[in-house]
């Protein structure tokens, strides 16, 4: 303190200050004449940091933006989305907790983020980033290889570069794939699973961190997580892994009934999601029906005048495969009563099950 007695100055000089330094002073002055006593205030500011602004993609094409200083005391923050403000002059009470908006415009969006004090301002922002209308769905053939995309434009070297490759279980990533961390991998964490069938060519110029998985299984399905990490920024990018095996020549059969009907059932034993037609003398009796219980086939029921020339096909997004049966017929039975010279085809469609039912629905055609 250096006393400025003749303007009745006696201010106080703090060097070194800390924010336990905070809270109430007070000035004590008492001469014979007079006595005060004088409470000054002392905050604490801290600067802000740079703020760490992130982009994170959702399932419907909508992404939420995030921006926190992880130091600063008090900080205020902006954001704008295309030069349009979103978010301005936003206190955040809680030190490093930031601000999250959701985004749902037209991509590509150009983002902004603003965090200042009382004593200081910094600003980050991200260009042309955009988010897929879904989670992309890469689809692999059952035994065959797969590579789940990853493209990430801010990376520029393997220094302070972190790469973590994770399948999700439930809503949050879990299992570890792999790892890449400045350059070298880290297969450490590597769920069991995957050992042996990952492999990862960083084509680093171009930010691409494609995956490659071999020997693809059924339990292989689901969502994978590309999480990329540097010193500048953060990126995760979801792909959707589905898993297609082919469908295996369909098995026609054609069983008699003793009034001179047929049953006619087509089922393939192998495929995911077969889609049958079926054909009997060139007419079409069932067109792209779809079988979503694996192995059940398609039945229908014909008592036109034999022979038959059936044709069975079955396919799905990787392959179809067909079976036919040439001139086929039935004993036919007496007519009766008041059946007596009426004919007609009789059309039962449904699912062939295991135990022999059959659930459809029917339509007689004179």
């Amino acid at each position: 303190m250096t006393p400025d007695l003749s303007n009745g100055r006696l201010d106080l000089t703090l060097t070194r200050v800390e924010h336990r330094d905070e809270g109430v002073y007070v000035c004590q002055v008492t001469n014979p004449v007079d006595y005060r006593d004088i409470e000054v205030r002392l905050t604490v500011i801290a600067p802000v940091s740079d703020p760490l602004l992130n982009l994170s993609c959702r399932p419907d094409g909508s992404a939420e933006i995030s921006c926190r200083a992880q130091n600063g005391s008090d900080p205020t923050y902006s954001l704008s989305v295309n030069g349009r403000i979103k978010l301005k002059d936003f206190h955040s009470s809680v030190s490093g907790s930031g601000v999250n908006i959701t985004v749902s415009s037209a991509a590509p969006w150009n983002i902004s983020c603003s965090v200042r004090t009382r004593i200081s301002e910094r600003n980050s922002s991200l260009i042309s980033e955009s988010c897929p209308g879904s989670v992309p769905t890469v689809t692999a053939v059952l035994h065959g290889t797969a590579v789940l995309p990853c493209s990430v434009p801010f990376i520029s070297g393997t220094e302070d570069l972190l790469v973590s490759w994770v399948k999700k279980i439930g809503t949050k990533p879990s299992l570890v794939l792999l790892a890449f961390n400045e350059g070298q991998f880290d297969l450490k964490h590597q769920a069991p699973q995957y050992r042996g069938r990952t492999n990862m060519s960083p084509d680093l110029s171009n930010g691409r961190l494609d995956l490659t998985l071999t020997h693809v299984k059924h339990r292989d399905e689901g969502v994978y997580v590309c999480q990329v990490m540097n010193t500048a920024n953060h990126r995760d990018t979801e792909v959707r892994l589905t898993v297609i095996a082919p469908v295996s020549d369909p098995l026609l059969n054609l069983s008699c009934r003793p009034d001179g009907s047929a049953e006619i059932s087509c089922w393939t034993q192998n495929g995911s999601d077969p889609v049958y037609s079926l054909s009997v003398n060139g007419r079409i009796e069932l067109e792209d029906f779809h079988s979503s219980v694996s192995g059940s086939g398609v039945n229908i029921t014909v008592s036109s005048a034999a022979a038959w020339n059936i044709s069975c096909s079955v396919r799905n997004r990787i392959s179809e495969r067909n079976s036919s049966l040439i001139s086929e017929s039935c004993p036919e039975s007496g007519a009766s009563g008041g059946d007596r010279g009426r004919r007609g085809l009789w059309i039962c469609v449904g699912l062939l099950c295991t135990a022999g039912g059959l659930l459809g629905c029917c339509c007689f055609y004179r």
